[in-house]
């Protein structure tokens, strides 16, 4: 003969002790994974939003040439309207970018150095109006500050143009081009986490007011409940021990 008494307070037990502290472990790994994204990221989108203005300062100056139609010139143009018009006053949040728009938008980055800075032909069909450079070269000099200190004293030509455009690519993208996947891949996994301790909640929640207000059920299916639920915690904990491991692996360069 079961105990119901002694099946009700292992329930209880397991919906206010083990879901209680699992919940508490996985909030606490959230933050630390989310803290370890912000301080990577967060730099870098600060120097991808001064490079965004940057672009607008020089599109204001530079006129485009495209003799043959060439589709590489045609191709760095709308790179570089496109990213003028993305100019803003306030800073790109961190995570504004899922992870493929981020690395299409930095490959477009690079094109500007790969296409214009290596090609004598592509490059003589750009030329740039120092006037109009005079005239936002104080703001010009303050953004390149922000993403290139090396850059402080430089002309301010296209070349400066071409290789800070590069250097935005090898030198602040590369290294942490993986991040915001591995940020995306953990809240998925996160999220079904999440969904896997709603259902074990659930289960356990709706096991024990079987229990409690249909008194006559039959042993075995008291023992089902109490088994499942059970079962379902030890899952839970498996499911967090590997999302533990996963959140030691994410976010680090």
């Amino acid at each position: 003969m079961i105990d119901i008494n002694l099946v009700i307070g292992l329930l209880s037990t397991l919906l206010t002790g083990g879901f209680l502290m699992l919940f508490i472990e996985s909030q606490k790994l959230s933050t630390n994974v989310t803290d370890r994204f912000q301080g990577i990221m967060k730099p870098f989108y600060h120097k991808l939003s001064n490079y965004m203005k940057i672009v607008y300062f020089y599109r204001l100056a530079i006129t485009i040439e495209n003799r043959d139609e060439d589709a590489r010139i045609e191709g760095v143009k709308k790179d570089l309207d496109y990213f003028a018009k993305l100019c803003i006053e306030t800073e790109l949040p961190v995570g504004f970018y899922k992870g493929r728009q981020l690395e299409n938008i930095c490959e477009r980055i690079n094109n500007i150095w790969h296409f214009v800075g290596n090609n004598g032909y592509i490059r003589s069909c750009f030329s740039l109006d120092e006037h109009c450079i005079s005239i936002v070269k104080k703001r010009l000099r303050d953004c390149i500050l922000e993403v290139s200190p090396k850059y402080e004293n430089a002309i301010l030509d296209f070349n400066l143009f071409t290789q800070l455009s590069g250097d935005f690519y090898i030198d602040y993208f590369y290294p942490i081009r993986a991040v915001t996947y591995e940020h995306e891949f953990w809240l998925k996994s996160e999220r079904r986490y999440k969904i896997l301790s709603l259902i074990s909640l659930g289960v356990t929640l709706i096991s024990m007011l079987v229990i409690i207000f249909i008194p006559c059920l039959c042993p075995w299916i008291v023992f089902a409940l109490t088994l499942t639920s059970s079962f379902l915690l030890i899952w839970v904990v498996c499911a967090l021990i590997r999302l533990d491991k996963l959140a030691n692996k994410v976010c680090r360069i």
